[in-house]
């Protein structure tokens, strides 16, 4: 090797060469070489390049990494300096960030963690994580978190029981998993349509039935005849039903009411017959007892609630009436059947109240009512001052003074 010196622009120049051998024990050899390098070699025979050098790979903003032992550059790996973004991937090469497989172990660990807060009250950085945004009618990104089949979702290293829910807990705290309420294992059966009122049909299954359902335009529910079948409410043990109307707190306003009717016949269609029934007594029972009474007043000096009882009103093409029947039970075994009994019994004769109205006319009555067997007509002639009833089909009378 030959090195010259330039002292007028105070260079050392060493000739190149590409062949060096090895230098003697305990010494070490520098040269250049034709690709214009400087390199040692010690007496082991270990060359060395030394110094930096070569020309960043790729194009501005790419990220540098060794490339078979040279720059490398990509335009998939990009750092803007100005908006401190960090980009990889491309549209074509979606970008892929993972930390290394185990061989024979277990996976590295991956955490993306955001600063801390340093100093007094200061918060902590946010992890946002944000789907690309769409244009037009194309579709939105979607976030998709696969975990395997026997991995976890942890909050705070908490994963929760079987059937919890992730429960916020407001801006400051962290969420918590929870068993949300109602939670169970329903499963619809069947289709469900409008207003039905779900059943249960088996273990956690529910379904609707097209005759019981709820309009809550109106606050209505109705239990439906649709099969051919009467339809019913009823209590299948012993005890108590009770139906209500709301109450009213608002001062001098009503409470609500309550109507129970028989459904309105098709065209030339009978209306439903409406049936409230005391209930059945059990062997050597007596039979229940139904009472229908008016409301209670609700001041010291205020008058009860009247309490009416009325037939369907006929139709308007000229149908008649429908008929109220307040009768006793049938009598069964040889026992008598039971009174019909109409007023509380008072003996007072100066008594305003608790007195049987019946019907009367401005003259003796000529009109033939239905015939009910075992039954008559009864009617009072307000202009004579008579008493009629019906019988054999003749009105007979008495006078009253």
């Amino acid at each position: 090797m030959t090195i010259r010196t330039n002292y007028q622009v105070g260079e050392i120049l060493i000739d190149e060469n590409d062949t060096h051998a090895t230098p003697p024990s305990g010494q070490v050899s520098f040269y250049a070489k034709t690709d214009g390098l400087l390199y040692s070699k010690d007496d082991a025979g270990a060359e060395t390049q030394l110094g930096g050098g070569g020309s960043p790979g790729g194009a501005t903003t790419q990220i540098q990494f060794n490339n078979a032992g040279a720059f490398g550059g990509d335009a998939d790996f990009t750092w803007t300096l100005a908006s401190n973004v960090l980009q990889l991937g491309s549209v074509a090469t979606p970008a892929i960030i993972r930390s290394p497989d185990g061989s024979a172990s277990a996976g590295a660990n991956l955490s993306i963690t955001a600063g801390a807060g340093i100093g007094t009250d200061q918060a902590g950085g946010n992890v946002t994580i944000t789907a690309g945004a769409r244009t037009g009618t194309g579709t939105a990104g979607v976030i998709n978190l696969v975990i395997p089949a026997t991995g976890a979702l942890q909050i705070n290293s908490a994963a929760g029981t079987s059937g919890q829910v992730l429960t916020s807990q407001g801006a400051t705290t962290a969420p918590i998993w929870t068993t949300a309420a109602g939670s169970g294992d329903v499963v619809k059966v069947g289709t469900p349509v409008d207003n039905q009122i779900g059943v249960w049909t088996g273990d956690g299954t529910i379904e609707g039935d097209a005759d019981l359902t709820y309009d809550g335009s109106d606050g209505t529910m109705y239990v439906n005849s649709t099969d051919g079948v009467t339809g019913s409410i009823s209590v299948a043990t012993p005890g108590n039903i009770g139906i209500f109307g709301a109450a009213n707190t608002t001062a001098a306003s009503a409470g609500g009411s309550i109507t129970i009717q028989g459904g309105t016949g098709n065209t030339i269609g009978g209306g439903g017959t409406m049936t409230i029934t005391g209930g059945t007594g059990g062997d050597g029972g007596t039979g229940g007892v139904m009472t229908i009474t008016g409301g209670a007043g609700g001041g010291t000096t205020s008058a009860g609630g009247a309490m009416f009882i009325d037939g369907g009103n006929g139709g308007s093409s000229g149908g008649g009436g429908g008929l109220v029947r307040i009768r006793g039970g049938a009598a069964n075994g040889g026992f008598n059947a039971g009174n019909v009994s109409l007023g509380r019994g008072s003996t007072s004769a100066s008594r305003t109240g608790d007195m049987m109205y019946i019907p009367t006319s401005g003259g003796a009555p000529t009109g033939a009512p239905a015939t009910i067997s075992g039954l008559v007509p009864l009617i009072y002639d307000a202009t004579n001052h008579r008493l009629y009833v019906r019988s054999g089909g003749t009105w007979r009378s008495v006078a009253l003074a």
